[in-house]
């Protein structure tokens, strides 16, 4: 089965105008082409880490052309191994790169303009089951023993993006 593993990962920052997300997208294609960053084929039996070689779990690779295709084995696959190992490839192959940047910058401004809006506001996505909904800052434990955590999250489904989308575009 092939897959596309990317390493080292990277963060990729909020960019804000196309001239920051060209330079943004020919800094990882030099990666790529500088043997720094690659794309391969191949799932390696060890990785370095911590200045060691650690096993690579064997998992199935899904194919996320096929997914956006919405071909029904793929989606199979992508469910049976949700439910059983909980861990899975992702090939990324077939899929303009390009786009996926484009979505992720939107995915962040979205982000932003959530978390940037009033407590009132974000408190009425409150959670409406344990992962699902929002979670205001202390809302867990913190790391230290008697303290709260210093975060907040939002915790959304994917059949619950799938409505808003459909809402939003009339259909």
């Amino acid at each position: 089965m092939s897959g596309c593993l990317l390493s080292p990962h990277i963060d990729l920052p909020l960019l804000n105008s196309s001239a920051q997300k060209a330079f943004q997208i020919n800094s990882i294609l030099e990666l790529f082409q500088s043997g720094i960053m690659g794309i391969t084929t191949e799932i390696p039996k060890t990785v370095p880490w911590n200045g060691r070689q650690v096993p690579v779990y064997p998992m199935q690779t899904v194919d996320f052309s096929q997914l956006l295709s919405q071909e029904p084995a793929e989606i199979e696959k992508l469910v049976r191994c949700c439910q059983t190992e909980g861990f899975f490839y992702v090939d990324l192959q077939g899929i303009d790169g390009r786009r996926m940047l484009d979505d992720q910058q939107e995915t962040l401004k979205l982000m932003h303009r959530f978390f940037e809006s009033p407590l009132e506001v974000k408190n009425e996505y409150g959670l409406v089951s344990p992962h699902l909904g929002y979670e205001p800052v202390g809302s867990r434990t913190g790391v230290l023993e008697n303290t709260k955590d210093g975060y907040e999250m939002i915790k959304v489904g994917f059949l619950r993006i799938l409505y808003e989308r459909q809402v939003n575009s009339g259909n």
